[in-house]
């Protein structure tokens, strides 16, 4: 903690300070921006593209929210709001405006080209000075808005907070309005901060007093409420504000607007208490508490470990290989890692930016290697490859679904989130390459970027052109004693240094080589940075691994094709790669082969370009062959790999059937998807408008909306212009059994629905179609529907986990026979099944006992078929399987189950030496659901679908299974003749199931490939897809 005196130490020269450095003034472990000069490299590439990106916003546009709210007139009529993020029912009005002025800020101090300075110094003053004429606006208001510029829409949200009214605030927590307004106060501080503008200083101070008085009349549990919702981390901004003036009111109003719940609960190293939190809303009021405990208060140490074990857990346990955090937004926990796959959201840009500030803000405190081997991570990985190379445009989400691809921003259209942070990213490359240590007497090397540094005290010149070298050479350009500390990083062995050509031999504390030296101009330090081959397992989902050269993340482009909204425009959720088509994971190319060789496949191909080939033989296809690795921030407009799945040969024989199973039952949903709601996550919440009074959590691992008796919450879905056949899907939880809830479209009542018992727990899809009529107005399909649900019992509305708009109801094939949609049906008697799709047979190894040779219908493939009332007849038929009493039951059918074992109506041997096994189901017991017409193969709800139990006659337990289905009574007496003797023969001829994947050859009407030479018995076949009687 000793390190931290340097802060207050300085507070009362900074009250003086009013020249352009202030920035090592606030943040004297720091040096100014502008003392670090970029030079020719990939950054100094990225910072000019910004620059000239910054440009071209329209300044006045984004100024419009401020004029609005002051009660400016006539500024909007010439200058109209950007609706992006600013209409309907969301509204960030001014956020972007605030990252705007901080962007403009950074670029002035990083950019060094006099031309380029001088207009980023003119613009930045002209918003200054707008948004301070604004600001004046309320000098004389006495209701709680003086000192106040800001953009959203209701000041009514202001003057009663001030009034200790939290009525207007509930009403738009969705509108997060002090998330909103911090971006404003970092504005105004960043300008004097990075540019030394004193007005900007003024303004500052200035909104700090009303947002000293804005809580004035709340009790802290009013605040603590308040700081329910996202904002920001404002307590850094107090924090500054104390820092810079001395005055105890800030210290005491950025620990008001400190959440107290966030500090407690990390006290510490905690690795489930973050679990499905939105993240950007938790990194930001870390930095506020490290910025507090650097204050060197009271409770400094308590908001210290808070911060601390906060970025722990983040780094440690949440980060993946791109140095992002998030999926959806969101901190996933432990038992839902896989999402960082399965998702198409994944890693937040704005986490990334804020991770960063903290890291710099841990640094101050304690000098550590691991601070700057994440920072490296993030900042050639991540926040790099967030700007497209040509448009400057911004990325939200970055996707590390295996074939997916990122969108992003165009200039005045997107106003995300990630805009704003993404105008300010790239000016900062040169903020945490250096650091210092005034008592220790220290200058830090934390990053191999190349650059210049030079002030009163330091002058070197680092040139390298890491990482496409492997080396760094910096040389003193100002004499001078101290030690210079060169950070060793932990990815890198065979880490050397040499001073003028001596290797050095340096102590090394906390990942730095300390060289302890009375420097001479012209005295070079080489560092050496040999780089290898190495791989990160996706954290918490190990069977993906991504592959890095050093602590460079090697991607590789898959396609170009299909990117459709890339370049994204205002939309809602252009943003989000969720918009754009996926590909199926098992599509994808994989890694097959013994882990710890996966690395001795892969080879250099161009050291210029960092270009790596996969020998033949590691991927799963061979059309893989021609991939190449690079570094992942060069991959831009295509669909590219950045995980991948690796397992031995062993293993993905064993699972690929079944993964492929279920990942065809998710591309089957997604493709039926007009409209998708993530019920619960504000952004998407957001986008589909959620209105009404209504509550938030989490339960068992999943988000969910709900509403108290009497109340309700709605939400509006697009239709896609579709209106046939059009249904809605809910997902529920089997914990709300009882709940009550109504279920309107545009209005009109859907339904009202008891959720009923279930005899399992956890989460389950609900379906039900909607009228065409309910869909229309005055004749018109409507774009989009109002669907509200209502707690219209004596309990709360079920908590909804997901809602869907779907297309192409019941209309789903009727069911046929294929091998990998049945699985094991019971651990406890079964080791293992296997599948041979071509032959389509699934192959149980069972254990020793009867009813060893167990299978079910697979959940995942629950409702995706029918089958009709006339289907009466559910049979099973294989070889090496027993005859004998009590060697065959059905246990479970259709989610009908009893507690009762219902052996087989018939059983017999068939001429080609199967078994056969027929249950009447009008005569088992079991035909609960056995519908009338045509009905879903659907477990109802239930555990279980249907689930059976024969016996192996193998002394090794096993037997292989050839036909599982339902056939109507002509359907089984045809295909199976021997049944002719209980059923007679065959009245008429029939339509039946076919095989699902038949392309060529001859299959029996359950499925099973047969040789068309051998002598086949009389029946019906399927003939290259076609139906046809053999006599």
């Amino acid at each position: 903690m000793k390190a931290r005196n340097i802060f207050l130490a300085g507070c009362v020269a900074l009250m003086a300070t009013t020249t352009s450095l202030a920035q090592s003034k606030l943040y004297p472990h720091l040096f100014d921006l502008e003392e670090v000069t970029l030079t020719d490299g990939m950054f100094k590439t990225a910072l000019d593209l910004n620059n000239e990106t910054l440009l071209e916003y329209d300044v006045d546009r984004l100024l419009t929210p401020y004029f609005r709210q002051a009660g400016i007139s006539g500024w909007e009529e010439l200058h109209p709001n950007f609706p992006n993020w600013a209409s309907d029912n969301f509204r960030l009005d001014g956020h972007v405006g605030g990252h705007y002025l901080s962007a403009l800020a950074l670029a002035y101090a990083a950019t060094h080209e006099e031309t380029m300075r001088e207009r980023m110094k003119e613009r930045m003053e002209y918003v200054i000075d707008k948004m301070a004429q604004c600001q004046a606006v309320f000098d004389n208001n006495t209701e709680g808005l003086y000192g106040y510029v800001g953009g959203l829409p209701d000041n009514g949200v202001w003057t009663g907070l001030y009034k200790g009214d939290l009525t207007k605030f509930n009403q738009n927590r969705g509108n997060v309005p002090l998330y909103t307004i911090h971006k404003v106060f970092a504005g105004f501080r960043d300008a004097w901060l990075y540019a030394g503008n004193e007005k900007a200083r003024e303004c500052f101070l200035k909104i700090c007093d009303w947002g000293v008085n804005l809580i004035s009349n709340l009790s802290d549990p009013q605040v603590q409420d308040v700081l329910n919702t996202e904002h920001g981390g404002i307590n850094e901004m107090f924090a500054d504000a104390y820092q810079m003036t001395g005055d105890e009111r800030y210290l005491v109003a950025a620990q008001r607007y400190t959440h107290k719940m966030m500090v407690d609960n990390m006290q510490m190293v905690n690795t489930t208490f973050l679990d499905n939190k939105h993240a950007n809303t938790q990194v930001p009021k870390y930095l506020g508490y490290e910025r507090l405990a650097q204050q060197n208060q009271a409770n400094g140490t308590k908001y210290h470990t808070a911060a601390e074990n906060f970025w722990t857990d983040v780094v440690d346990n949440r980060t993946v290989a791109l140095g992002g955090n998030s999926v959806n937004e969101h901190f996933v926990q432990r038992s839902n890692c896989h999402h960082h796959i399965t998702m198409t959201d994944g890693p937040e840009s704005c986490n990334t930016n804020n991770m960063l500030k903290l890291t710099e803000a841990l640094f101050a405190g304690e000098a550590n290697g691991k601070y700057g081997d994440f920072y490296e991570m993030a900042m050639f990985n991540h926040i790099l490859s967030t700007q497209h190379p040509e448009t400057g445009g911004y990325v939200y989400f970055t996707s590390l679904r295996p074939q997916h691809y990122r969108m992003y921003s165009q200039v005045n259209q997107g106003m995300w989130c990630c805009v704003g942070t993404g105008m300010e990213n790239h000016s900062k490359y040169g903020e945490f390459v250096y650091s210092r240590d005034v008592e220790k007497n220290t200058l830090y090397v934390n990053l191999f970027v190349a650059s210049k540094l030079e002030n009163e005290t330091y002058a070197l010149t680092q040139q390298t052109r890491f990482p496409y070298e492997q080396r760094s050479m910096i040389t003193i350009d100002k004499a001078g004693e101290y030690t210079l500390a060169v950070r060793q990083p932990a990815w890198c062995e065979g880490w050397a240094v040499a001073v003028n050509g001596v290797a050095q031999h340096a102590e090394v504390v906390d990942g730095y080589a300390l060289l302890k030296e009375n420097w001479e101009v012209g005295d070079v330090i080489e560092v050496s940075l040999p780089m290898q081959l190495n791989y990160l397992p996706c954290p918490g989902y190990d069977d993906y691994i991504a592959l890095r050269y050093g602590p460079i993340l090697l991607g590789a482009v898959t396609s170009t094709e299909n990117l459709t909204g890339q370049h994204a425009g205002e939309g809602r959720m252009d943003h989000a790669p969720g918009q754009g088509a996926q590909l199926s994971l098992t599509s994808a190319p994989m890694l097959i082969g013994n882990r710890e060789h996966v690395l001795d496949s892969i080879y250099m191909v161009d050291a210029e370009k960092l270009h790596f080939k996969i020998r033949p033989g590691l991927y799963n296809s061979s059309r893989w062959e021609g991939l190449t690795l690079q570094p992942f921030y060069t991959i831009h407009e295509a669909r590219y790999m950045t995980y991948w799945q690796q397992l031995t040969a062993k293993e993905w024989e064993e699972i690929r059937l079944q993964v492929m199973a279920e990942e065809e039952a998710l591309m089957r949903l997604n493709n039926r998807t007009l409209d998708y709601v993530a019920t619960g996550e504000q952004q998407s919440d957001a986008g589909h408008v959620l209105q009404g009074t209504f509550g938030k959590g989490s339960y068992d691992g999943e988000f969910y909306v709900d509403a108290q008796s009497g109340q309700w919450f709605s939400y509006q879905l697009a239709t896609q212009g579709v209106k046939d056949n059009v249904s809605l899907m809910c997902r529920f939880h089997s914990a709300d059994a009882g709940r009550v809830v109504t279920i309107t479209v545009n209005g009109k009542k859907l339904t009202t629905m008891t959720l009923e018992t279930k005899s399992f727990t956890g989460h389950y899809n609900w379906e039900y179609p909607i009228d065409e009529e309910m869909l229309m107005e005055d004749g018109v399909l409507k774009d989009s529907i109002t669907v509200r649900f209502t707690a219209s019992g004596n309990t709360p509305a079920p908590g909804l986990y997901y809602l869907r708009l779907l297309k192409d109801y019941a209309l789903a094939p009727h069911y046929s026979f294929v091998c990998t949609h049945w699985v094991s049906g019971d651990a406890g008697r079964v080791n293992k099944v296997t599948y041979d799709d071509e032959a389509n047979t699934i192959t149980v190894y069972g254990k020793q006992g009867s009813n060893n040779i167990a299978l079910q219908y697979a959940t995942y493939n629950d409702g995706s078929t029918v089958i009709s009332a006339d289907q009466r007849y559910f049979t099973v038929c294989g070889r090496s399987l027993k005859r004998t009493s009590g060697s065959a039951y059905l246990w479970w059918l259709l989610g009908a189950n009893h507690g009762t074992q219902v052996e087989p109506t018939y059983m017999l041997r068939t001429e080609g030496g199967n078994f056969l096994f027929v249950w009447d189901i009008l005569e088992s017991g079991l035909n609960d659901h056995f519908g009338e017409g045509t009905f879903e193969m659907s477990s109802n709800g239930k555990a279980m679908n249907t689930v059976f139990g024969l016996t192996s006659s193998k002394s090794d337990g096993t037997a292989v299974v050839n036909d599982i289905n339902f056939y109507t009574r002509d359907m089984l007496v045809t295909l199976y003749p021997e049944m002719q003797k209980y059923l007679g023969v065959p009245t008429h001829i029939v339509d039946a199931p076919r095989y699902a994947e038949v392309k060529s050859g001859t299959y029996t009407l359950g499925g099973v490939k047969v040789d068309e030479n051998e002598n086949l018995p009389q029946g019906f076949y399927v003939v290259n897809g076609e139906k046809m009687l053999k006599r």
